[in-house]
């Protein structure tokens, strides 16, 4: 019976400080489960939640440091550098080979009170999505002619808290434009990572390894028609869920684009402060402003935004004593940062006397996203079986007819039949030496294949979409992973089959 050893470590002193294993004060008696990866198999189920891990520590004097109150955050004797926001991950070792199977930030302690009580703590640790889930995208430039990974990284590169590494797969389409519709004060980066995966209609997921963990991974939509390599075959004997009903049919497929309408010159004022207002700036002082992009016809409606103009003296701004007056502009000066549909806007008055901002305005060409397309395709025969199931899809960044008709041709031939919609399998590593190293080694994009004589499963190609695990009391590692049918196994798939013919291939 093939035993592992695990360690679950923090970052007491900082980041890139050291890890510190805190193991001898796990409790046994609680389970020590994780997950991560993408909980679904469906059409639409293509990006991560936030990935969980959560541990029992003991607070009481039988701890590594005897000490009562170790683990709480308001104890005099809580540990050092323990604390809300630290770095805390899960490595697993087997054979030889260390996996690093969760990495994230501490987000919850919570003791147990009583003296005559538990006297444990409760850790939360939550993995790389939950910072995307929670940071604003924060004033990032249009994305002009960009690959839905540049886009991705783009949006990576904005925030404080980077992923371990990151793996992006090169897109095969370039986009005219993204990111003009986040709307800077409130789109969550999660929103925006979100339209990127969607407009390629591809994957990303957080993944461990060997080296550290916590790998941001971006799938664009053709890695898994061109993986050929299954990674595991597992013949399993029970813990396989396959899930048959109509919820997996789609027989009406609608895929909508967002083409854009731009401004042919850089002339349209696309923020415009209301000088009624008054803005006072006093000597030496600098006053920040976030303005919005609006619709010059329709100031009620934001819109996005293109080559902005460095504002202009007298022209875009002007400082004075009262409305309308210019006469302290030289004393003004104006930088401009600007993002998808706003702008940061930096005024500094370096006179001696306090003036008035009696004029503001940003230029640039404006885009507009309006006038959605939305391309329909539907399978007569499916839906007589089965009744109507509609699957609809938008595409934020694509605005190409061929390529929507291609995405909604493929998911209607994937769709249209009854299929298992919902697969999981979940395997004891300790039974033996092949299911060990299944557990440990297998990550979500990982292709398996899966026998099983009851259902009829016969080496059945499947991607792991995501992964949950635990560990017990006596050692024993459960791992359960949702399973995503390999589609392109099918001949359906291959370019020169009649299904898939034609001109909208090129566009998929």
């Amino acid at each position: 019976m093939p035993s592992f050893t695990w360690a679950i470590e923090m970052e007491f002193s900082g980041v890139g400080a050291g890890w510190t294993s805190v193991k001898a004060d796990v409790l046994r008696a609680a389970p020590v489960s994780w997950g991560y990866g993408i909980n679904g198999a469906g059409p639409l189920d293509r990006i991560a939640g936030t990935g969980q891990l959560t541990f029992v520590l003991d607070n009481s004097t039988a701890n590594s440091a005897a000490t009562l109150g170790y683990y709480s955050p308001d104890h005099a004797s809580v540990r050092s550098g323990f604390a809300i926001g630290i770095r805390c991950r899960l490595t697993a070792t087997y054979s030889g080979t260390t996996y690093y199977k969760f990495i994230g930030t501490l987000e919850s302690i919570t003791p147990e009170a009583g003296a005559r009580g538990a006297r444990v703590v409760y850790c939360t640790v939550l993995d790389w999505m939950d910072e995307a889930a929670k940071q604003k995208t924060a004033n990032i430039a249009t994305q002009v002619d960009k690959r839905p990974d540049e886009i991705i990284g783009a949006i990576v590169a904005n925030m404080t808290r980077q992923p371990i590494s990151t793996s992006y797969a090169a897109g095969q389409l370039e986009y005219p434009y993204a990111l003009d519709t986040a709307e800077d004060e409130s789109s969550a980066a999660m929103t925006e990572l979100a339209k990127a995966v969607y407009s390629d209609v591809g994957y990303l997921y957080v993944k461990g390894d060997t080296s550290a963990g916590g790998v941001l991974r971006f799938e664009d939509r053709r890695v898994r028609q061109a993986a050929t390599t299954v990674l595991t075959t597992l013949t399993v004997q029970h813990g396989l869920s396959i899930g048959h009903s109509r919820a997996g049919v789609y027989n009406r497929v609608k895929v909508s684009i967002n083409p854009r309408r731009v401004d042919a010159a850089a002339t349209t004022v696309l923020y415009q402060y209301d000088a009624a207002q008054l803005l006072t700036i006093g000597p030496s002082e600098t006053v920040t402003i976030i303005g919005q992009y609006r619709d010059p016809d329709q100031r009620a409606q934001r819109v996005g935004g293109v080559d902005l103009v460095t504002p202009v003296a007298y022209t875009d701004y002007a400082f004075g004593t009262g409305v309308g007056d210019t006469g302290m502009t030289a004393s003004l000066s104006v930088s401009a940062t600007s993002g998808g549909n706003s702008v940061i806007l930096e005024l500094t008055n370096s006179g001696t006397v306090s003036g008035f901002v009696t004029l503001l305005q940003v230029r640039g060409r404006g885009l507009y996203a309006y006038d959605p397309v939305t391309l329909q395709t539907t399978d007569s025969t499916s839906r007589t079986t089965y009744g109507e199931f509609v699957l609809s899809i938008d595409l934020p960044h694509e605005p190409r007819q061929h390529v929507a008709q291609s995405v909604a041709d493929t998911m209607l031939a994937r769709h249209k039949d009854a299929r298992a919609h919902e697969t999981r399998v979940t395997i004891v590593g300790n039974y033996s030496d092949a299911l060990m190293t299944a557990a440990l080694a297998r990550e979500p994009g990982d292709l398996v294949a899966v026998t099983e004589s009851v259902t009829g499963l016969s080496a059945d190609q499947y991607f792991i979409n995501g992964v949950s695990y635990q560990i017990d009391g006596g050692n024993i590692l459960t791992a359960s992973w949702v399973l995503a049918p390999d589609y392109d196994a099918a001949t359906v798939f291959i370019l020169d089959t009649s299904a898939l013919d034609g001109a909208h291939v090129l566009g998929w």
